[in-house]
């Protein structure tokens, strides 16, 4: 039987999957609005960083993650930090934040999403991380409100349905939770997320 009040906090919300997709050699960060750079070279990216060098940053950040060495990735980020590119910042604290919350440091994870936040108002992947931040720190109208936002901006957002879901589930509004599942079960329907999204369809939560 599922005890979904228990394991909450331990469900690893859709942004994590999206930032640790660790089953690919590259890894894109997400583009924010606001880049400044013309891109005339196409070993340079929008943020006017050298691709290659860009990757190899991250992926190095990637795999300290996997060997559980967050203060080694942080590390990384926050050099990333003093690139001066205002349009990369964003994404930085965006994953700086990833990571503390992956750390269990949920209130940090916040900070950090908040400021990505602040640069990037407008921005989905933003306004979700600030969401799922709130959500596992049992924010529930909090992480309604910003995955609203974030679904508003990208409707195309399956990972924004699926904390909605868990959200309203929480709050005991069980026909938008089913609402949401569906909605993010006929985007994903193989994710490993996707069991949870069905429990909540199948049973309804009448």
């Amino acid at each position: 039987m599922w005890n979904y009040d228990g394991m909450k906090n331990q469900l690893l919300l859709p942004l994590l999957i999206t930032l640790w997709a660790c089953e690919t050699t590259t890894h894109t960060v997400p583009q924010f609005e606001g880049d400044r750079v013309e891109v005339s070279d196409p070993g340079v990216t929008l943020w006017g960083i050298k691709s290659t060098e860009y990757g190899e940053d991250y992926n190095a950040a990637f795999e300290l993650i996997e060997d559980h060495d967050f203060d080694g990735a942080l590390a990384i980020y926050e050099n990333l930090l003093l690139i001066e590119a205002d349009s990369l910042l964003p994404t930085v604290h965006i994953y700086i934040g990833s990571t503390y919350q992956l750390m269990g440091e949920n209130e940090k994870s916040l900070a950090s999403n908040l400021t990505a936040l602040e640069l990037a108002p407008e921005n989905s992947l933003a306004n979700h991380a600030v969401g799922g931040s709130y959500y596992v720190l049992g924010d529930y109208p909090k992480a309604i409100t910003y995955n609203q936002k974030a679904l508003a901006i990208d409707p195309a957002c399956p990972d924004c349905h699926y904390v909605l879901a868990a959200s309203y589930r929480l709050l005991g509004q069980d026909s938008l939770a089913v609402v949401h599942a569906q909605f993010f079960l006929d985007q994903l329907p193989t994710s490993g997320l996707a069991s949870y999204m069905q429990a909540i369809v199948d049973r309804g939560w009448h």
